[in-house]
């Protein structure tokens, strides 16, 4: 599985990323994918919502594997823990 992660800028400070600096964390230089299909209901890629335990789930496929990245109770956090696996 790839671990490359997805940001807005290049230039990131060392505190930034030890995640010394409220204003410039990790979350919020995630570039969040939204989803390819109109009729998504989260509004995120690969994140859909599991109505039994009432909670967003996040998954990826890697070599025609699906592999499940965990449940969250927002959709924004399944969509940031997608994004940290792209």
């Amino acid at each position: 599985m790839r671990t490359r992660v997805r940001r807005t800028s290049t230039a990131a400070s060392p505190a930034a990323e030890c995640g010394q600096s409220g204003a410039n964390s990790l979350s919020e230089r995630l570039m969040l994918i939204p989803a390819i299909r109109k009729d998504s209901t989260t509004g995120y890629k690969n994140v859909t919502f599991n109505r039994s335990k009432n909670k967003f789930q996040a998954e990826v496929q890697d070599g025609g594997k699906r592999i499940f990245l965990g449940c969250f109770d927002t959709a924004q956090g399944a969509a940031t823990a997608y994004a940290r696996s792209e």
